[in-house]
C-alpha cells in the first residue's frame, strides 16, 4: 500500500500553494515519461525498515523479459519469504497486462487482469474466491506494483509534474487513485550497500488533496538505465538498497518470470 509524508506550508507562501491547488493548470508544468528499458536480469536486494528503524521486511527483485501471446512484454518479480509478486506490462509503452500476488504456501492468490478500459480483480483464499470485482479504467491507467518501470523513463533534464492514474488494491478493496509524480533534483543518498548518485522524484496526491496530503520521496540511480535505490515513505519507513545490485543465478533469482495459470 502507499504511504506518504505531509508537506509543509510556511508563511505567504500558503496562499499561492492553494491557489495553484484550486487551478492546477496555473504555474505548472507538464512532463512526459517516456517507455525506458530497465534493467534486465540483475537482482536487486531490499529491505524494508519502520521509522523507529525496525526491520519489517525484505526481498529480492529483478526484472524479465517474455511474451503474452505475441505480445513482448516486461515482468517485475519480488521475491519475499512469504510470497511472489509479478507484474507484467507491455514493452511498447508499459501499459499493464496482469499483476499476481501469489502466496508461497498455497493460502492466497491475488490477480489483476488489465483489458481495454477496465481490470478484473479476484482473491481465492485457500481454494474460494474471496473476492472479484471490475472496475473501469481511463486511458493510461497503471498498476500499483508496476509504475516503477514508469519512473525510469522520467525525463530529469526537463522536469515538469505528471498526472497518473493508478489501480491500488488493499484489503479486499480495489480503487483508482490519481497522483503526481515530479522530478526534485538530485542528491547523494547512503544506504546499506553504500553511496548512490540520486535523482529524486516526490509523489503526492493529485488535486487539492494533494498539497494536504503525505507524499514520498522515491531515489533513483543515475545509471543509465536507472534503478530504485530507495523510497523515503511518508510514514517514517523506508525501503532501501541492502547488497549493491547483482546478476541473477539459481540461489539469487530463485522466481522466474511466467504467466498466471
Amino acid at each position: 500500500m502507499m504511504k506518504f509524508t505531509a508537506k509543509r506550508v510556511i508563511g505567504p507562501g500558503a496562499f499561492l500553494l492553494a491557489f495553484c491547488l484550486f487551478f492546477p493548470g496555473f504555474g505548472s508544468q507538464q512532463a512526459v515519461m517516456r517507455p525506458t528499458r530497465p534493467t534486465i536480469g540483475k537482482a536487486f536486494t531490499y529491505i524494508r525498515s519502520s521509522a523507529k528503524g525496525e526491520r519489517l521486511d525484505s526481498y529480492v527483485e529483478h526484472i524479465e523479459e517474455l511474451a503474452e501471446g505475441s505480445v513482448p512484454a516486461f515482468q517485475r518479480i519480488q521475491e519475499y519469504k512469504n510470497r511472489v509478486v509479478r507484474a507484467t506490462v507491455r514493452q511498447s509503452d508499459l501499459a499493464p497486462l496482469f499483476t499476481e500476488h501469489l502466496w508461497k504456501d498455497g493460502t492466497q492468490r491475488l490477480l489483476i487482469k488489465y483489458e481495454p478500459g477496465q481490470a478484473r480483480v479476484t482473491l481465492t483464499e485457500k481454494g474460494a474466491q474471496a473476492f472479484d470485482k471490475t472496475i473501469k479504467l481511463p486511458a493510461g491507467t497503471l498498476d500499483n506494483d508496476a509504475y516503477l518501470l514508469n519512473f525510469f523513463g522520467y525525463p530529469f533534464a526537463e522536469g515538469g509534474e505528471v498526472p497518473m492514474d493508478v489501480v491500488v488494491y488493499y484489503d479486499k478493496r480495489v480503487k483508482l487513485v490519481t497522483l503526481e509524480v515530479e522530478g526534485k533534483g538530485r542528491k547523494a543518498v547512503k544506504t546499506p550497500a553504500g553511496t548512490f548518485d540520486c535523482n529524486v522524484l516526490e509523489l503526492s496526491l493529485s488535486g487539492f488533496w494533494g498539497g494536504l496530503a503525505p507524499s514520498s520521496d522515491f531515489l533513483l540511480a543515475t545509471d543509465n538505465p536507472p534503478y530504485l535505490v530507495k523510497v523515503e515513505w511518508g510514514s517514517g519507513e523506508v525501503t532501501e538498497l541492502i547488497k549493491r545490485p547483482e546478476p541473477c543465478s539459481e540461489t539469487v533469482c530463485k522466481e522466474k518470470a511466467a504467466l498466471p495459470r
